[in-house]
């Protein structure tokens, strides 16, 4: 499901991975990191091609008690404040392991 607002992240001690977040007034805490990513291309758009141009955004797709989320943070220019935003909440996961317990038995 796509979001895209922007929330509130308290990062990781010493890093820059979000070890909780608050979206709408509820706080989320990350529990595992599920998958990160950088994204260092050219925005739509885009006539002249210089660094100033470029996108600096670092994905994360995070697990939390209330389920999965991907976030990411996008750094901007130098010297301006990085914006966190919270840009879809993930389907559940699917399990291989074995069959849904809500998926009928055929027995």
């Amino acid at each position: 499901m796509f979001i895209g607002e922007p929330v509130s992240v308290e990062p990781a001690v010493g890093g820059l991975p979000p070890a909780r977040f608050v979206w709408r007034e509820r706080v989320f805490d990350v529990r595992e990191i599920l998958h990160t990513w950088s994204d260092w291309h050219f925005g739509e758009g885009s006539h002249t091609r210089s660094w100033r141009n470029r996108r600096h955004r670092n994905y994360f797709q995070v697990r939390t008690d209330s389920g999965d989320f991907e976030l990411y943070v996008d750094r901007g220019v130098r010297g301006e404040r990085h914006v966190w935003i919270l840009a879809r909440r993930l389907d559940p996961p699917f399990d291989a392991s074995g069959p849904s317990h809500d998926a009928p038995s055929g027995h």
